[in-house]
C-alpha cells in the first residue's frame, strides 16, 4: 500500500503535458475492469480511512518519528536487490554501481542501514527501479488498469512486475515466521506517512476512483521514462 499511495501524490507533482497526452490517448479506450475497479476503490478507500488511519495514529502515538525513520532507512537499505537488479536490467550501470556503495556503506558505517549515511554525508541518492518498471523499459505495455484489494491501484504489466520483486525480496528467504514480522514491521511504519499522503491527495476529490487511476498511470509512465 505505501508504495502505491506514494506513487499516487508525487503523480500530482511530476504530472507533465508530455505524459498527460499519452496517458489521454490511453484513457480514451475502453476501461474493461471500471465497474470492479469502481467498486474496489471504494472498498479499499473505507479500509483505509476505518482501519489503517486509526493504526496508523495509534503507531504514531507510540514510535516517535525518529526511530520510524531509522526502521524506514533499515528496510530501504535491506531492498537493495530489487534496485540493484532493476537498474542492471536497464543499463543503468552507474545507477547500479551507486545503489551498490549505498548498500556497503550503510551496511557497515550506518550500523546495519538505520543511518543513511551514503545519502546524508555522502549524497549518494537511491534510484528506485521495481520489475514493472523493467518490462515497461523493454516496451511491455502496460495493459489494462486493475485496483488490487488493500494494496490498490495496479495495470497488469505492473501486477507480473510484483511477481518478479517478490523474487528479489530478501525478507522472502527467511523462515516464514520472521518473514511476515518483517513483512507486517515494514507496512505499519509506513503506515502513518502512507496515510497523511492519501488523505491529502483524496481530501477533495469528486470521483475517486478516476482520480486514483489517472495519478497513478500517469505517474507509472514518468518513472519509465526516466
Amino acid at each position: 500500500m505505501k508504495k502505491t499511495i506514494l506513487l499516487l501524490v508525487a503523480s500530482t507533482m511530476l504530472f507533465s503535458n508530455e505524459f498527460e497526452d499519452e496517458y489521454v490517448k490511453k484513457d480514451n479506450q475502453e476501461d474493461l475492469f471500471k465497474s470492479y475497479n469502481e467498486v474496489m476503490t471504494s472498498f479499499n478507500n473505507g479500509v483505509y480511512t476505518e482501519v489503517f488511519d486509526p493504526i496508523s495514529n495509534v503507531y504514531k502515538f507510540i514510535i516517535p518519528e525518529t526511530p520510524r525513520d531509522c526502521i524506514s532507512n533499515f528496510f530501504n537499505n535491506l531492498m537493495f536487490p530489487i534496485r540493484f537488479v532493476n537498474n542492471l536490467f536497464q543499463f543503468k550501470l552507474i545507477n547500479s554501481l551507486e545503489e551498490t556503495e549505498r548498500f556497503v556503506i550503510n551496511t557497515t558505517l550506518g550500523f546495519g542501514g538505520i543511518i543513511d549515511i551514503a545519502k546524508n554525508d555522502l549524497g549518494i541518492k537511491q534510484h528506485n527501479e521495481d520489475f514493472g518498471q523493467t518490462l515497461g523499459f523493454y516496451g511491455i505495455p502496460s495493459g489494462e488498469h486493475i485496483v488490487l484489494p488493500i494494496l490498490g491501484p495496479s495495470n497488469v504489466r505492473d501486477i507480473f512486475g510484483l511477481a518478479g520483486d517478490y523474487v528479489l525480496n530478501p525478507v522472502n528467504y527467511v523462515n516464514n515466521k520472521e518473514s511476515l514480522i518483517l513483512t507486517v514491521e515494514y507496512n505499519l511504519n509506513d503506515l502513518p506517512k502512507s496515510m497523511e499522503n492519501y488523505n491529502i491527495l483524496t481530501k477533495d476529490a469528486i470521483q475517486l476512483y478516476p482520480l486514483l487511476k489517472e495519478t497513478y498511470e500517469s505517474y507509472r509512465l514518468k518513472e519509465i521514462k526516466n
